[in-house]
């Protein structure tokens, strides 16, 4: 159980790097609505990650 948690922390950091790496190489050329739906998706996978390490499940 404890190694899915962790492959399933590592999925979501690749995930929200490769997002902000999008992010900052091309945010500015996006429009309103990708560029939040992006912003936003990094900020539930990043709140997803603390919450998976704070509180693990045994």
């Amino acid at each position: 159980m404890l190694r899915q948690i962790e492959e399933r922390i590592d999925g979501l950091e690749k995930a929200a790097n490769i997002l902000e790496d999008h992010l900052n190489k091309f945010g500015d050329k996006m429009e309103h609505k990708p560029r939040e739906f992006i912003a936003e998706q990094i900020k539930y996978f990043k709140r997803e990650i603390q919450i998976r390490r704070d509180f693990p499940i045994f």
